[in-house]
């Protein structure tokens, strides 16, 4: 069913609620019994995006992925991503993920729910440090009547970004989890390091902060946005980028990730 056609049982009136226990294991029903139960309180948030239909997704074609050939082809012959990992789109192009999307979804990014409510108040974003590094705190507050744990998440953007419409919506650039007693506040302080606001420069081939000022959003998920702040960040000038020509992005950032070998 995920991450996509699960709308039919979120909008279902004889559901009461969805489940998502994924991997578990030999223990996975012991787990569900658990949460079910209530001797369990489930404070998951998702990491992808479920989408409300397949419109969302890009058909598969000969341009987003080779077309077959009678010819022996060494690996030197294809792009550097084929030969590692097919999951391949690119995200940006064809409007995927929580970053770039304007479709229809069920669950977004981030969500989860738990069995009591959560407050969010005075959220507030530093000035960026020396290293480029920056904090924000917020203050959240458990409001309902049972003990359990929030995931807090920090977005960040760009809206004045050099690369216009291709530059992400948001992006996560910090969260933390938090446990809270039934009626306890706890102010959470999120850290984001240098290189989780940085992007592809196509002017230099490599990773670097665009200078700008930024917007950063706190919440429960993607979608469920509690406050926002902004920050002027230092960083490179990414002015003259040619957009308008089609340059493979995905295969220059692949090529210089040192994580992938």
């Amino acid at each position: 069913v995920f991450p996509v056609i699960a709308e039919e049982i979120q909008k279902n009136p004889n559901v009461a609620a969805v489940l998502y226990v994924p991997y578990g294991g030999q223990y996975d029903g012991y787990a569900a019994g658990q949460v079910i139960y209530g001797d369990a309180v489930p404070t998951g948030k998702l990491t992808g995006t479920w989408y409300a239909d397949m419109s969302a997704l890009p058909t598969l074609d000969a341009y987003s992925i080779p077309e077959g050939t009678n010819n022996t082809m060494s690996l030197d012959d294809l792009a550097p991503r084929y030969t590692v990992d097919v999951s391949q789109a690119d995200a940006a192009a064809n409007k995927l993920t929580y970053q770039y999307t304007d479709a229809d979804v069920t669950y977004e990014f981030g969500y989860g729910l738990t069995y009591t409510t959560f407050a969010y108040s005075d959220f507030r974003v530093g000035t960026q440090n020396e290293d480029g590094s920056l904090q924000a705190t917020v203050t959240v507050k458990n409001t309902g009547n049972t003990d359990s744990s929030e995931i807090v998440q920090l977005y960040a953007s760009n809206k004045n970004s050099t690369y216009g419409d291709y530059a992400a919506i948001r992006r996560l650039v910090a969260f933390d989890k938090v446990d809270l007693k039934a009626g306890e506040s706890k102010t959470v302080t999120l850290t984001v390091e240098e290189e989780d606001l940085q992007m592809w420069n196509t002017n230099t081939d490599s990773y670097a902060v665009e200078a700008g000022t930024y917007t950063f959003e706190v919440g429960a998920s993607s979608k469920d946005i509690k406050a926002s702040g902004n920050a002027v960040l230092r960083g490179e000038n990414f002015d003259g980028l040619n957009i308008g020509e089609a340059v493979s992005v995905y295969d220059k950032s692949f090529a210089a990730s040192p994580e992938i070998t």
